[in-house]
């Protein structure tokens, strides 16, 4: 998988577990959201490749 694609997958379960935090605790724009936001797409990036490496 090409790096732009980890990316892509990256940014968009990111952007998936900021809704879920938005939706838990009716916030938005703190510095906490933005804390969950880069921590779900570092996670993202870190495990991506493992899984696509592990489902081929």
């Amino acid at each position: 998988m090409d790096e732009k694609s980890i990316h892509d997958l990256a940014v968009a379960y990111a952007q998936v577990k900021l809704q879920h935090y938005q939706d838990e605790y009716r916030e938005s724009g703190d510095s906490e959201e933005i804390y969950q936001y880069i921590k779900a797409y570092r996670f993202a990036l870190d495990n991506i490749q493992n899984a696509w490496d592990e489902i081929n």
